[in-house]
């Protein structure tokens, strides 16, 4: 019996090494690379005939776009080879990974989902809408939004401080930082925006602007897992140390989580809150909350 064969999108630095021996067992593998970044993607060669590479140019690319898919469909009528699934571990191509999946009629998670996970004021005002308790915030993308923060303060609809200002996409704690008043606002946007803007980060991610939320206190933890069609399927709780404040640096933590059973019931229930709120999630999963024991 033939293998199926994988599209993985953007395979990453060569730490990924170990993951990609082990899919090689099981699948075929093609994959997909932006011409931005070959660099870093020259240790796949071992693993992947140079026939099995799409090369895109993704700088402006968010998923939606019709250019990656185009290129795709070209391959494999050049190739006459048929694609069984798409991956992706790159926080970077799980929007194109996810449109790759619809077009191609192959299991994934939705695009509208992956679209409103990834941007952290879309992905709270889902939770809203279903009920789950969210965060106050307010998006901030230019000097104006700043003022408008400003001139809220004392009409009881203004956020309280201290607050956290992190980009609106993006994740591992690049580019936050915590304010703990209002008057240190505008000097922290302007020192984090500056370096967004000049990051390596692509476009969607340094376009997208920044959130700035109030800050919660409580025990951090993580909820890592995996659905199938948005049933959950296994989870796992675990406690993170607290992390290194104003710039939020993760120590570490432990699992499984040290948490009473009665916490745990509760996260159990959050998670499928959330697999609720954003239907049809379909691979493995993680997020973050804060809990008061």
């Amino acid at each position: 019996m033939t293998s199926p064969r994988v599209l993985v999108v953007f395979p990453g630095g060569s730490g990924r090494r170990p993951v990609l021996s082990q899919i090689t067992k099981v699948a075929q593998i093609c994959v997909l690379v932006s011409v931005e970044d070959m660099g870093r993607f020259t240790w796949f060669k071992e693993f992947v005939e140079p026939e099995s590479w799409i090369v895109v140019k993704t700088e402006h690319t968010i998923g939606q776009q019709p250019e990656v898919w185009e290129n795709v469909k070209a391959w494999m009528a050049s190739t006459g080879l048929k694609i069984d699934g798409v991956m992706c571990y790159d926080e970077f191509g799980v929007e194109i990974a996810a449109m790759l999946c619809e077009n191609l009629k192959v299991p994934g998670t939705p695009l509208d989902t992956v679209l409103a996970v990834r941007s952290k004021h879309e992905f709270r005002h889902r939770c809203e809408q279903h009920g789950i308790q969210s965060v106050k915030r307010a998006l901030i993308s230019n000097e104006s939004d700043l003022d408008a923060i400003s001139q809220r303060a004392g009409s009881g609809q203004e956020l309280r401080f201290p607050c956290v200002l992190k980009p609106t996409k993006g994740a591992g704690s690049w580019h936050v930082r915590r304010v703990d008043q209002l008057s240190e606002l505008r000097s922290t946007w302007d020192e984090l925006n500056k370096d967004l803007a000049g990051s390596y980060f692509p476009a969607d991610v340094r376009e997208a602007g920044f959130v700035l939320e109030e800050y919660i206190g409580g025990c951090e933890i993580d909820v890592d897992g995996w659905a199938v069609n948005g049933k959950l399927g296994f989870m796992l709780v675990s406690d993170n140390r607290a992390a290194i404040e104003p710039y939020f640096l993760e120590i570490g933590g432990l699992y499984p989580s040290q948490l009473p059973q009665s916490c745990i019931d509760r996260l159990q229930l959050l998670t499928n809150q959330m697999l609720e709120a954003f239907p049809g999630i379909h691979g493995c999963f993680h997020f973050e909350a804060k809990i008061d024991p």
